[in-house]
């Protein structure tokens, strides 16, 4: 959620984390070091059953900058709200 907030408030903030800035060394590793955390997470929540076993970092990534572009300041939690509930698995 703090991801979605600082995305919202502050563009500079989407910019860097959608790859937008010049690729400078050591951006590209800040990139790749957010890359791996968020991998490892997803890897948990897919072993755990609670994510659709579909949804990878680039769907995270996207969700992430659809929300906080398309999205007034404070709607997102609202948007927010209906991705994490589409993400989860389905009941069969």
């Amino acid at each position: 959620m703090r991801t979605c907030e600082l995305q919202t408030i502050d563009r500079g903030v989407t910019e860097l984390c959608t790859s937008a800035l010049p690729d400078a060394p050591g951006l590209r590793a800040a990139r790749e070091r957010v890359g791996e955390v968020c991998e490892k997470v997803l890897a948990r929540a897919h072993d755990a059953g609670v994510l659709r076993p579909d949804f990878g970092l680039d769907d995270l990534a996207f969700a992430i900058a659809a929300i906080t572009r398309a999205a007034p300041l404070g709607d997102w939690r609202r948007h927010l709200t209906f991705l994490l509930d589409g993400i989860r698995p389905q009941d069969t």
